[in-house]
């Protein structure tokens, strides 16, 4: 009837609740394809072709970043990866707390002991580290409400870390 409409948009996280659905959705208002069963309905399709087909592009290249860490080791020297992604402040005790139990955290998960980690390929490998600062962010990280955890997820410090954490990870 119209009334309502298909809606495709980019989105870098994984979705596993209702609440990271409901924060997607609001963070992403106005953005991606709405496609209504109403006017020229065959071109919105080839537009949404378009879009899809460079989304799809953009998911095989993570891919292939993903295949390539689980090849490699992780590095002998961990602390130089440590102080990009969670660096020490020198004059706040809490804040170097909250760092030093993050490290920790990605430390147990690169030897196995975080969600999927425990699987001989995995653990150990640049890929292990990765998706253990992605759980660290995504599940672990303690903020003052829901409201700043999605935006600081999706825009934020946790975005900029995991960006980074993936950068560094991706040199020989």
């Amino acid at each position: 009837d119209g009334t309502r409409a298909m809606r495709a948009f980019l989105n870098p996280f994984r979705i596993d609740c209702r609440n990271m659905l409901n924060a997607a959705l609001s963070a992403k208002a106005g953005e991606g394809v709405y496609i209504r069963h109403t006017g020229e309905i065959k071109e919105k399709v080839e537009e949404s072709k378009r879009i899809l087909t460079i989304a799809n592009q953009n998911f095989e290249k993570f891919a292939e970043a993903m295949n390539y860490l689980i090849t490699k080791p992780m590095f002998s020297e961990i602390d130089p990866f440590f102080d990009h992604v969670f660096p020490l402040p020198k004059d706040e005790e809490i804040s170097a707390n909250a760092a030093m139990k993050a490290r920790l955290f990605v430390m147990k998960g690169i030897s196995g002991e975080g969600r999927g980690l425990d699987h001989s390929e995995i653990r150990g490998t640049r890929y292990a580290c990765f998706n253990s600062v992605c759980e660290f962010f995504d599940h672990e990280k303690k903020f003052r409400t829901d409201d700043n955890k999605m935006k600081n997820l999706f825009f934020g410090n946790s975005v900029s870390a995991k960006t980074k954490a993936l950068e560094l990870l991706m040199v020989d």
